[in-house]
């Protein structure tokens, strides 16, 4: 049991959250002795999930885990962050991914460009090459998070066909808030041209992983330019709404 706790413990860390410390005293640190004994290990079973009945396993709020860092009466006060961006690099204006991670695809190349900025010098550039369908996603994982406030989640896009049968999808997890499929498809935008995309939610959790997913379908004949896609993204932004 204490095997499978540090992988959950791996699985959880890597989206950027922590199991609590309080949640985390409930597992025992060895397994019963071999030969097993099942009374020993019915027995631990039910403490352990009796224990669990008390404590988070998540860090639901970031206080579940980091109240016991402060020296007691010294906890500091929450900063207000009302219309203030979390994300501070959602420009790219350091001509580097920063914190954003994004996956590379012979299908969907992608770079940062000073070709066509919404505002500064960088952008995101994804080309659609129209020889296979599929998705590339620009992601990072956020936290302090406030559960239980509204988020809008916003990114500016730009396209150069409107013929190309391509998409942009803003997703938040968890609770895979997404772009409707009705907005995400870029034929109906004019081509040249920034459009402001949003979605608003509000999260369960104090901490968030953002996707923004861009892509397509083939269009009439595979790699004919007809069907060929840039598409541009600046000015990523998170902001809490109240």
């Amino acid at each position: 049991m204490s095997s499978s706790l540090r992988l959950c413990s791996a699985a959880l860390t890597a989206y950027g959250n922590a199991p609590n410390p309080t949640a985390n005293a409930c597992f025992p640190t060895s397994t019963a002795a071999t030969p097993l004994n099942l009374d020993v290990a019915t027995s631990t079973l039910t403490s352990l999930f009796s224990c669990l009945q008390t404590a988070n396993v998540l860090c639901t709020f970031n206080a579940d885990c980091q109240t016991s860092t402060y020296t007691v009466g010294q906890v500091p006060s929450p900063t207000p962050s009302i219309g203030v961006d979390v994300l501070y690099d959602g420009g790219f204006e350091s001509g580097t991914y920063g914190n954003w991670s994004v996956p590379q695809s012979p299908i969907l190349p992608t770079e940062l460009s000073t070709q066509h900025p919404h505002t500064g010098s960088w952008g995101y550039h994804v080309k659609y090459a129209n020889i296979n369908g599929g998705s590339i996603v620009l992601s990072r994982v956020i936290l302090g998070i406030e559960p239980g406030r509204q988020y809008t989640l916003s990114a500016w896009l730009l396209h150069d066909n409107t013929a190309a049968a391509t998409n942009f999808y803003l997703y938040a997890y968890p609770g895979a808030y997404m772009t409707p499929a009705s907005e995400a498809s870029l034929q109906p935008l004019p081509a040249n041209t920034w459009v402001r995309r949003t979605i608003t939610f509000t999260p369960a959790s104090s901490w968030l992983q953002l996707q923004l997913s861009g892509g397509g379908q083939v269009s009439g004949v595979t790699g004919s330019a007809g069907g060929v896609d840039n598409i541009w993204v600046d000015d990523i932004t998170l902001t809490r709404l109240n």
